[in-house]
């Protein structure tokens, strides 16, 4: 029996793109989180929906555009986010996933994921200079 994703719990690909869309217009225009998107040319929701669609059990979205988890992980060098932004962050995708009538279940779900994650991005954030190719110092 094939056990459900949340990719097929929330509905698919639509679900994730409708809610990045919605929690990048959170996003952008709170200065403390804006600041990390500063580059106005690139798709920020459309990343994060693929990357979503991608871990979640649907298509290779971020793999077929973007590189996959490498250039995930090297989105971050540099930024060096604060515990305040990472939680408003959070606290941004809770907002959009209750305002979207996403239930329970799956919120939880992705909220908690993002939970043990976030904090790896903050990490390496901190740790490689923004824009290092490989991630490696020297």
């Amino acid at each position: 029996m094939k056990s459900i994703t949340l990719f097929d719990a929330v509905g698919g690909e639509s679900k994730f793109i409708e809610l990045c869309e919605h929690f990048y217009n959170k996003v952008l225009a709170d200065p403390l989180l804006a600041q990390l998107f500063d580059r106005p040319e690139e798709d920020h929701a459309g990343r994060l929906a693929a990357w979503f669609t991608e871990v979640f059990g649907g298509p290779a979205r971020h793999t077929e555009t973007r590189g996959g988890f490498s250039t995930m992980v090297r989105s971050h060098y540099g930024l060096k986010i604060t515990a305040p932004q990472r939680e408003a962050w959070l606290e941004y995708m809770k907002q959009s996933t209750t305002e979207l009538n996403w239930s329970q279940q799956t919120s939880d779900a992705l909220i908690g994921y993002l939970n043990q994650h976030s904090k790896f991005s903050v990490r390496d954030s901190h740790a490689y200079p923004k824009d290092q190719p490989t991630g490696k110092t020297s």
